[in-house]
């Protein structure tokens, strides 16, 4: 649901100008797609998914919200799940992006690869996804690709400090290989 139609279902939720089914509608989709707690965003989201009143791309929305905060609350497989029914729904750099990051998370740093890959091919500035590959490739000893991805990432994100970090241990951890 876009934000000016949210709004204006909040509005005529405050105003008593929805049935009470719709006003609980309006009420669960804030929480999907508005601010919550994690545990609102995965209910909000479930009702979003579950009742199908939404575009594609807007379940799209809700599958990759709950995903996020199935992520945060550590149910990686559900959150994995969530980002695969968001991916079919609307292929996104950001859902690929966080969904590798949850498959590194579980120590599967090859679907992470494939994943930032994919990111990077539907947007190829995303420093965020250059940044998390060059995790995944710094825990695959891949140290030279790694740093490379850092590289990049920082060109397009100049001094940020988690990906100097990152560099400088894949920089260190090269060295101490040769």
């Amino acid at each position: 649901m876009g934000a000016r139609l949210l709004g204006v279902a909040l509005l005529m939720v405050a105003a008593g100008g929805l049935p009470a089914a719709a006003q609980g509608y309006a009420h669960l989709s804030n929480w999907c797609y508005g601010e919550a707690s994690e545990e609102q965003t995965i209910r909000g989201c479930t009702a979003v998914i579950q009742w199908a009143r939404e575009s594609p791309r807007d379940t799209g929305a809700a599958f990759y919200n709950r995903g996020i905060a199935f992520a945060a609350t550590g149910r990686l497989d559900r959150a994995i799940a969530d980002y695969g029914n968001a991916l079919r729904l609307r292929p996104d750099a950001d859902v690929f992006n966080n969904r590798g990051i949850v498959w590194r998370r579980k120590g599967y740093p090859e679907r992470a690869l494939a994943d930032f890959d994919s990111a990077l091919t539907l947007r190829p500035a995303l420093a965020a996804a250059l940044f998390n590959r060059g995790l995944a490739n710094a825990d695959l000893g891949r140290l030279g690709a790694a740093l490379a991805d850092f590289d990049r990432a920082l060109g397009l994100q100049p001094g940020d400090a988690d990906i100097l970090k990152a560099r400088t241990l894949a920089a260190r951890q090269q060295g101490a290989a040769n």
